[in-house]
């Protein structure tokens, strides 16, 4: 019977001690000062993570919400195109900024069977239109809890950091880790209108 319980009691302890996501900002460079809701902010949709069909659209597409909190002109690549005609266009139609973001490792497991973790290694630079010069940049990761009873994706990892650095750039404050298992749920807020 002590054995049974013991079996339990560490059973327990190890899927408690798997139930938080880790998160790590590894590098932020903040801006020289805030950035001003009606510039304009265009995204490039990276490419996609090895072997994660769809990864860079789902990335640039959390972003894209992250900033339309804050920005009233935010809008995604259509097409796939060298980073410096990205500028160029982007200069041309009135953005401010472009958005480029690069992928070093997303990976989306079947945690609830698998045990192993979601992960996500990414960085993101906030480019000045159109010489392409570093306005501000971040990189991080992350890793998803070991108990995630489905429903989790690595979108979820990146979302978190996206709205805390869209926060940071646009507010003027400090970029913080986030911790989403802590964080209540909250409504979406309405997206604003598109120009």
């Amino acid at each position: 019977m002590r054995a049974v319980q013991f079996v339990l009691l560490a059973l327990a302890a190890s899927i408690l001690c798997g139930c938080k996501s880790t998160f790590t900002v590894e590098n932020y460079r903040a801006p020289a000062s805030r950035i001003r809701p009606d510039h304009g902010v265009f995204i490039v949709v990276p490419p996609d993570a090895f072997d994660e069909p769809g990864s860079g659209r789902l990335c640039a597409v959390t972003l894209e919400e992250a900033l339309l909190r804050h920005a009233k002109r935010v809008e995604l690549a259509r097409g796939v195109a060298p980073l410096s005609v990205h500028l160029t266009n982007a200069a041309a139609q009135g953005f401010t900024y472009v958005l480029d973001t690069r992928i070093h490792h997303w990976e989306e497991e079947p945690t609830e069977w698998t045990g192993k973790p979601d992960f996500l290694d990414l960085t993101l630079r906030l480019l000045q239109t159109p010489d392409g010069e570093i306005v501000t940049e971040a990189k991080f990761f992350a890793r998803s809890k070991w108990a995630s009873f489905g429903g989790d994706h690595v979108e979820h990892l990146l979302k978190p950091f996206a709205d805390e650095w869209a926060r940071a750039i646009y507010e003027g404050t400090e970029f913080k880790t986030p911790s989403p298992d802590k964080q209540k749920k909250k409504a979406p807020p309405e997206k604003p209108q598109r120009y």
